[in-house]
């Protein structure tokens, strides 16, 4: 018999017995699942696993239970291993890695998550997220500051009632509009403050990009936002509509922008009567002139110049919202006076 062959004959004698451990651990069609040609790839995962598995059961799982927990796991693949071997490291990173811990982890696990609540402690956690985000934000916008007034840009001045119309006629004119005016598409006009850090954002007002969602007002006009019950919720479940969610469902277009706060709340405001006819489910907002936004003030006393966009936010298809009653629905909790 040649060293490879002894050596093969002595994998499968080790594979045998660390399989009957993992059998009597409930842990059998694991090790069933491994064929008999790739079981002396295995030998150290499954004696190490068969070593192991009983000590799991201090984790709160059986062996069995733990490894069945983990058998679906979307962990990438890891090449050269066996089903056997990949199931085993998936289950050691959770078991060592406790944010990925399904059931003790310190981010999403249950059991800690509800001790964090119960504490405080979760409270605490989220307010230093928030105060970071916070400070993020403020750090783009001084930044996007300094660059406008760099580029020799200031406050707009303020648009008198004609000028106001000569926006909106422009308004009126663009093809989304128009598709709403027609009944064809549902549409959502709404204001925003974008807070940088792109000096020339949207670079193109018709197909903007923004991989990092640094302007989520559009996608917030999908879920619930002022105590109010919004217009459309996820078919089928009814739930809310988050706006990671709406990233996938909808995009927007920009209409109109300006430095002044002002200009924009009342061309949004014209706009918004102009569409007020409109039953809802093709306009997508209640009411007409309420949204607002305001400057953002530097720590000391600065106003920070930033553009105020008016949008609209309309599905990626261009069509009504009941063409896409695979993905919503109209929210049944809102007493609407007209719909599609």
């Amino acid at each position: 018999m040649t060293a490879g062959n002894k050596r093969k004959a002595a994998d499968s004698v080790v594979a045998a017995d660390a399989g009957d451990h993992l059998t009597g651990l409930g842990g059998g069609s694991l090790y069933a699942a491994a064929s008999l040609e790739t079981q002396h790839k295995c030998v150290n995962v499954l004696r190490t696993a068969s070593k192991n598995a009983a000590g799991w059961a201090k984790e709160g799982l059986s062996g069995k239970d733990y490894l069945t927990l983990l058998a679906p796991t979307s962990a990438p693949n890891l090449k050269g291993k066996c089903d056997a071997c990949k199931l085993y490291a998936d289950a050691k990173n959770a078991q060592h890695n406790p944010i990925c811990n399904p059931i003790y982890g310190p981010i999403n696990g249950p059991v800690n998550n509800l001790a964090r609540k119960l504490s405080g402690k979760l409270r605490e956690d989220n307010a230093k997220i928030n105060a970071r985000s916070a400070e993020r934000r403020l750090q783009a916008s001084i930044k996007l500051n300094n660059d406008l007034r760099a580029a020799g840009i200031s406050l707009d001045p303020d648009l008198n009632q004609s000028q106001v119309q000569v926006e909106v006629d422009r308004i009126l004119q663009h093809r989304l509009v128009q598709g709403m005016l027609e009944g064809t598409t549902s549409g959502y006009p709404g204001i925003g403050r974008y807070d940088g850090p792109d000096l020339n954002f949207p670079s193109d007002p018709d197909s903007p990009t923004d991989p990092k969602c640094t302007f989520p007002e559009p996608y917030k006009s999908m879920t619930r936002r002022g105590g109010y019950e919004q217009l459309l919720v996820h078919a089928g479940s009814g739930a809310d509509i988050t706006v990671k969610e709406a990233r996938g469902m909808v995009k927007w277009v920009k209409l109109y922008s300006s430095t002044n706060r002002v200009n924009v709340e009342l061309v949004e405001t014209a706009v918004h009567a102009a569409l007020h006819d409109l039953p809802l489910g093709v306009r997508l907002n209640r009411a007409r002139g309420t949204g607002a936004s305001s400057y953002r003030v530097s720590e000391e006393g600065e106003l920070l110049l930033a553009p105020f966009i008016l949008f609209l936010m309309v599905f990626k298809g261009e069509g009504l919202y009941t063409e896409h009653t695979d993905i919503v629905a109209w929210n049944p909790k809102v007493k609407a006076r007209s719909k599609i």
